[in-house]
């Protein structure tokens, strides 16, 4: 692998957003600069692998799904030059080798502000393209599109003249085309005139530079680690993983002190709208104490309920990962819809944990004792394993502000 589309360079402000979740390094754009320059400086350092700043001009704000329409950048420039980019300035500063252009636009910038549904996404306007990203930020690498199956960008065009049309607005890659088709459209706008020779070299030799930068040409490929790196990188995670835990809020409940053999229920929601993600390490740690674990996945309330009553520990999983759909997926599954009818209100000894988005306890408030792991890594489940037993003191901080109603 040669190439990442990473980092993602947006800033969370809108906790709506459906296009990011918790894919951003968060709402503070000092934050989110650092993190972006580090993931670029991470990995690139070697000299095999080209990083990508994704997506320009920046995502966050708007709640609606690029996947659907084309979204807005509102900030005026001002703010937007402060915010934003400072971020996509810190990355080309850094060296990114490639940008991702979105299905944004950015009104302001266009002149638009008061017609702002007027407005191109990035993928097809010159002017943020060519006069802001190659212009005014000094950008000279690839630039690739967001997925060009995307509605923000063929709502706005047809077909035929897509990738035309994201080529002579300033871009290079076009991603997910239709090669054989594609092909042939750009063959014929230059010889109709419209796509000059010239500016098919200018993409041609910043695709060939990216190859050459990362040892394409000599069969450049990483070195496999050693058992020895494995495991410090393995360790590493781990810390990561223990030092990130976050404690929204705790009334006692958390830190059980489990007799020897003590039996443990596990409860995964969302798992079944989220691709069947189960959490098999919760439980693998669980039993490596000692303790005799039970497992169940979106159970309804009366079963929950009843289920709850036997042991001595209930460890509630709620399981939200990034996902494409239509609107904000947010809600933290189908069994809490259900109501659940409050089983934790008159017993101790249940805990909640969000592995993934922290923004589902918006619709939990009554929730008593929540933990946030940002991830179901195999390291974030042990990591929470440790919270429940009190072999460790979340210390971690909210990248977010979560939402108020």
């Amino acid at each position: 692998m040669h190439w990442a589309f990473l980092p993602v360079a947006d800033i969370l402000y809108n906790s709506r957003s459906p296009e990011l979740g918790q894919r951003s390094f968060g709402d503070k754009p000092a934050r989110v600069r650092a993190l972006t320059v580090a993931q670029v400086n991470g990995l690139q350092e070697d000299g095999f692998l080209a990083a990508t700043a994704s997506r320009f001009p920046g995502a966050g704000v708007d709640d609606r799904d690029p996947q659907w329409c084309t979204t807005l950048n509102p900030l005026p420039m001002g703010k937007w030059r402060r915010t934003y980019g400072s971020v996509w300035r810190a990355a080309i500063d850094a060296g990114v080798m490639a940008v991702m252009t979105g299905h944004q636009a950015l009104p302001d910038y266009e002149g638009l502000a008061e017609r702002p549904s007027e407005a191109l996404p990035a993928t097809l306007s010159p002017r943020l393209q060519i006069d802001l990203l190659r212009g005014e930020l000094g950008f000279r690498g690839v630039i690739v599109s967001a997925p060009a199956t995307m509605g923000g960008l063929t709502s706005r065009v047809n077909a035929e003249e897509l990738a035309v049309r994201f080529i002579l607005a300033g871009g290079d890659v076009l991603l997910f085309a239709e090669p054989r088709q594609d092909f042939a459209r750009l063959l014929q706008a230059v010889r109709d005139g419209r796509l000059t020779e010239a500016r098919v070299r200018e993409s041609v030799r910043r695709v060939l530079e990216l190859k050459a930068r990362v040892g394409l040409y000599r069969g450049l490929k990483a070195a496999v680690p050693t058992a020895q790196e494995t495991a410090a990188h393995q360790a590493l995670a781990q810390d990561i993983a223990d030092r990130s835990l976050t404690m929204w809020k705790n009334d006692g409940r958390l830190s059980a002190r489990l007799p020897a053999g003590a039996r443990v229920l596990t409860v995964t929601s969302g798992g079944d709208e989220n691709g069947g993600l189960e959490l098999g390490v919760v439980d693998d740690e669980l039993r490596r104490r000692g303790y005799a674990v039970d497992h169940c996945l979106d159970p309804g309330s009366a079963a929950l309920v009843e289920a709850s009553t036997r042991y001595d520990l209930v460890c509630v999983n709620v399981v939200r990962m990034p996902a494409s759909s239509f609107g904000v997926k947010r809600g933290s599954g189908a069994s809490v819809g259900d109501g659940w009818r409050g089983f934790w209100t008159d017993r101790r000894n249940v805990v909640f944990t969000a592995f993934g988005s922290p923004f589902v306890v918006y619709e939990a408030p009554q929730w008593p004792s929540v933990v946030f792991t940002y991830g179901n890594c195999a390291a974030c489940q042990r990591a929470a394993v440790k919270a429940w037993l009190g072999e460790l003191e979340p210390s971690g901080t909210l990248p977010v502000s979560l939402p108020r109603f």
